[in-house]
């Protein structure tokens, strides 16, 4: 990631919260045949166990965690292509329906790239048509489209040979410039991004991200971005939220969570991060057993069955956010966790 503009890596924000997320809980359930229904069987996996978050305008958000822990489920729940089962996702204290029920006024204002810009493509359009999608939705005519593609082009850097393709013809960070250029032909306030680099070689990554804070910069985007590569996150990031197990486990600014972690998660998660000196983990710490199943979640904190610290109190106890200089984090011992890792 040494190609990425330092410069551009922090987004100064404003006080005042473009998203909310209030409790917002997502249940998918286990049994959809008639004879589950009918006996009252009610087996789910909660995928989302009462997230609560908001991102200021200007600002990017990043959410990580293990595959599994419920990140692009906030990010679907966020965008409306999934109804929570409870909770709230309010944009500009408007509360966000599903797609197909968002109000006129909310429906182009948030928008979202996908890991997979090729799969996210339809490979019998042009990268023209592609783009133009959104635009052709909002009936504008032939001419302003033509115009407007001509412009977002020109704003992902690409030129107007690209235009007359198909995604097969495109690399990974071509089609991903697409992806971007078509989630902000509506000019809109947020962009979801899940995953936007993970699929993409490293030097691709760092020139996609360094688009995206130009892009940030320019059109004053407000960024929820999901990863698992927690280097991305370090340059892109003014806020980062950890999850585990659909829950929200820590949340603070970014400088403060890679030099003070106030979860035991969230350490294990940074110590799996390569040293820039060996250029290996040697100080990784391998959590004993496997990830919990979400349809039978762990009483107590989620995370105790695998915390290398955790205690009896741990296993009993549902832990609430505890305050730690700037950060938010929901563990019983938060405090006394943080002073013991400062001094290591």
């Amino acid at each position: 990631m040494s190609n990425i503009n330092q410069s551009e890596t922090r987004t100064s924000s404003s006080e005042r919260a473009v998203i909310e997320v209030r409790n917002l809980v997502k249940h998918f359930s286990l049994n959809d045949s008639f004879l589950d229904n009918f006996l009252g069987n009610d087996e789910y996996v909660e995928a989302v166990s009462d997230v609560s978050f908001s991102i200021a305008e200007g600002e990017t958000l990043a959410l990580v965690g293990e595959s599994g822990s419920g990140k692009s489920t906030v990010a679907n729940l966020v965008t409306g292509l999934y109804a929570p089962t409870s909770g709230q996702v309010l944009f500009e204290d408007k509360p966000i329906e599903s797609v197909k029920a968002r109000p006129a006024d909310i429906l182009s204002e948030i928008g979202m790239v996908f890991q997979d810009p090729k799969a996210s493509l339809d490979p019998r359009l042009t990268i023209r048509r592609s783009i133009a999608e959104p635009l052709h939705s909002q009936e504008w005519n032939k001419q302003r489209r033509e115009e407007r593609v001509d412009e977002l082009l020109d704003l992902v850097n690409l030129s107007d040979t690209h235009a007359d393709r198909y995604p097969h013809e495109l690399s990974g960070g071509q089609a991903q410039r697409v992806a971007i250029a078509r989630a902000v032909a509506l000019d809109p306030r947020v962009l979801v991004l899940d995953e936007p680099v993970s699929a993409l070689d490293a030097s691709v990554q760092a020139k996609i991200l360094n688009l995206l804070m130009k892009l940030q910069e320019e059109m004053g985007l407000t960024y929820l971005f999901i990863a698992h590569d927690l280097n991305v996150i370090e340059h892109i990031a003014d806020r980062v939220a950890v999850m585990y197990l659909g829950n929200l486990m820590e949340i603070a600014p970014a400088e403060q969570l890679f030099e003070q972690p106030t979860h035991p998660y969230t350490y294990t998660l940074l110590s799996a991060i390569p040293s820039l000196e060996t250029g290996t983990t040697d100080g990784r710490i391998i959590l004993e057993g496997d990830v919990p199943s979400p349809v039978h979640p762990p009483s107590g904190c989620v995370f105790h069955t695998r915390c290398p610290v955790a205690e009896d109190e741990c296993g009993t106890t549902v832990p609430n956010f505890e305050q730690v200089d700037n950060a938010q984090s929901k563990c019983l011992f938060a405090q006394k966790f943080a002073e013991e890792y400062s001094d290591r």
